[in-house]
């Protein structure tokens, strides 16, 4: 019967390497982008390639958040950095570098 939680990998003679399985208690793959999603879902963050546009629909930052910068977002071949600080109840967006044709905007309803 073979052991589920590893294998082995021959190699040279009289070498094996035992190599670990993860077990579904070990971080899940989809753990890792949690955090930024998260952060997309908070900023309303939506990208539109067809009119190059980067938009942020009633962005929030949570309590313990005072500041994101996101840099290097891309958009087709144009590139921008921005900050984001909150301010009690309101986000503010500066644009910190544009490279590129990308229209940012913060659209509050």
């Amino acid at each position: 019967m073979t052991d589920t939680r590893s294998f082995i990998v021959r190699g040279l003679p009289d070498c094996a390497i035992c190599l670990g399985i993860p077990v579904a208690c070990s971080p899940q793959a989809w753990a890792a982008g949690t955090p930024l999603l998260l952060l997309q879902s908070s900023l309303g963050l939506e990208f539109d390639p067809d009119r190059n546009e980067i938009l942020l629909r009633n962005p929030r930052l949570p309590q313990f958040l005072e500041e994101v910068a996101l840099r290097n977002l891309r958009l087709g071949q144009s590139v921008v950095d921005l900050m984001l600080r909150r301010h009690d109840n309101d986000v503010s967006l500066q644009v910190l570098r544009n490279e590129g044709q990308i229209m940012v905007a913060a659209v509050y309803s």
